[in-house]
């Protein structure tokens, strides 16, 4: 039976590419990849969503472009 290894990643003190890759999502993160990935769950808007495991919130802002005043978002993660 092999073992398995699991890196560990520190995200409570990030590296500088973690950070710039971060700064680059949220800059074109949701034109580019999040608006068309949403578009494909034919959201109504009043939807209750939870994002787990949201990160810096790039997908989440998106997010909240989809849902109107009727629906709600929770973002969960669990680093600071």
């Amino acid at each position: 039976m092999s073992e398995h290894h699991f890196k560990h990643v520190d995200f409570e003190n990030p590296s500088f590419l973690f950070v710039l890759e971060d700064m680059v999502k949220n800059l074109i993160g949701g034109k580019l990849f999040y608006n068309s990935y949403f578009k494909t769950f034919s959201l109504k808007g009043n939807e209750k969503v939870l994002d787990f495991g949201c990160g810096g919130g790039t997908g989440a802002k998106c997010l909240l472009t989809f849902l109107n005043e009727d629906g709600h978002l929770t973002c969960v993660d669990a680093s600071h």
